[in-house]
């Protein structure tokens, strides 16, 4: 498997509109990813709400992600909101799935709901 390039080298490409013709999809996803990541800024501790209480960390891409998930949205659907391809939707559902320690998508957005992530109730 082929190391991905440091991020802000990706971010620069990406602004430049410069890509590697060779990627597979799945590599060019994931460099996608990393470009979301870059634009969105630091990872933030979602969780830190002052109680001490240290908890999942989220990007920004991700918390959006999680309000779509928790409205009952498809990857596909998903994808579709933010303009990107389903498969990196899947990505972020799936750290998302991760961070939180939940195992299925109903989970994570009984999770969010519960520690306070969502901006909809």
């Amino acid at each position: 498997m082929r190391q991905v390039r440091d991020r802000p080298a990706v971010a620069l490409a990406v602004a430049e509109g410069r890509r590697d013709e060779s990627a597979a999809p799945r590599e060019l996803d994931r460099t996608i990813d990393l470009a979301v990541e870059a634009i969105d800024g630091q990872a933030v501790n979602v969780s830190d709400r002052g109680d001490g209480d240290t908890g999942p960390i989220l990007t920004a891409r991700e918390l959006t992600v999680l309000e779509l998930l928790s409205e009952g949205r498809t990857n596909r659907e998903i994808a579709a909101s933010l303009n990107i391809s389903p498969s990196t939707a899947g990505v972020h559902v799936s750290n998302i799935l991760r961070k939180l320690g939940a195992k299925r998508r109903v989970d994570a957005a009984g999770l969010a709901h519960a520690m306070g992530l969502l901006l909809t109730s």
